[in-house]
């Protein structure tokens, strides 16, 4: 079984040939429609591998295995879902960026999904989790925790202040998108260094991984993710956070390795958005604190409860260090 990842049961596949492959137990609470997960990252792969034989790029990324009913998902007798891909040999994935290089190779690989994905027309994939990345939505849920958690969890105060001060990030954001001033496209949705896999020799950057979240957003979203999660060497899950900073160094490699692999694309650098998105999903987390452990518990496929407290405070302190940054 491979271990990484927060979401489904995954596990490595060796055949009497060759071939190795990736089987997959689908976490149907947090998706709860795998099929349109599916449809959604078949077609994306089929695009990406268009554009880079139009490119003359030879890049392998890991493609759906069909089933023999038909598809690309089987359902057991016990009603969970499975899928296979196949296997990328000779590649690594790592779970924190340590060097600038490394992040550069990742955000390259994030740009240039972006790119492969610049005409397929959001409206032909639904999106996975709704209002995933819905700002509004999500500022609702947390006024709503807040009024209504649990007493003991009031300790959450000053990240509660800490949201509630930069709520109106999520009214700027809607507006964008629904002046069109931001575009809406197809992107990734889930941006860390642990969903593109590197070279195990080089560590040139192979392809970004990890699809199910790939359905309409904007740049900014993927962008301000490599953020918050690539900047800090620091994890999420640190209580200690006097050992949060932010990596000047690792900025300016995603800057470069991202725009530098989308820049055909046209797109402008929205850096007041970028810093502001990562908002709705610490709101999450601290929405789950101020409750109860069930949702996140749920969410994050039974790990303890302090993934979702720290997960809440981290980025609180690097948002606060953002908002002093000279751009």
């Amino acid at each position: 079984m491979l271990h990484s990842g927060h979401i489904h049961d995954t596990y490595f596949v060796e055949t009497d040939a060759p071939a190795r492959y990736v089987l997959q137990r689908v976490n149907h609470r947090v998706f709860k429609q795998p099929e349109v997960v599916m449809d959604n990252i078949r077609q994306a792969t089929e695009h990406q591998l268009r554009y880079f034989a139009a490119n003359g790029l030879d890049t392998k990324v890991p493609e759906s295995v069909a089933v023999r009913a038909g598809g690309y998902l089987h359902q057991d007798a016990s009603g969970n879902f499975w899928r296979i891909f196949t296997y990328i040999p000779d590649t690594v994935s790592v779970e924190k960026a340590e060097t600038p290089e490394q992040a550069f190779e990742a955000a390259r690989m994030f740009g240039r999904f972006s790119a492969a994905l610049r005409d397929l027309p959001a409206s032909r994939l639904p999106e996975t989790i709704p209002g995933f990345h819905d700002a509004v939505r999500r500022r609702s849920a947390f006024a709503d925790a807040v009024a209504n958690g649990l007493p003991e969890r009031r300790a959450a105060a000053p990240e509660v202040a800490f949201f509630t001060a930069r709520s109106p990030i999520a009214d700027r954001l809607a507006g964008l998108l629904a002046r069109g001033e931001v575009p809406l496209r197809i992107v990734h949705n889930d941006t860390k260094i642990s969903n593109v896999l590197l070279d195990a020799a080089t560590g040139r950057g192979v392809c970004a991984i990890d699809l199910d979240t790939v359905m309409p957003g904007t740049l900014l979203y993927d962008f301000g993710d490599m953020m918050r999660t690539f900047l800090s060497p620091a994890s999420e899950d640190e209580t200690d956070l006097s050992q949060v900073r932010i990596r000047m160094d690792v900025f300016e490699a995603l800057a470069k390795g991202y725009w530098a692999a989308f820049i055909d694309g046209g797109a402008g650098k929205g850096n007041a958005g970028v810093l502001g998105k990562n908002c709705p999903k610490r709101v999450v987390s601290l929405e789950s604190r101020m409750k109860d452990d069930t949702d996140c518990t749920d969410r994050f496929l039974g790990k303890q409860p302090r993934h979702c407290y720290s997960n809440a405070s981290v980025p609180s302190v690097l948002s606060a260090i953002q908002d002093n940054l000279p751009f």
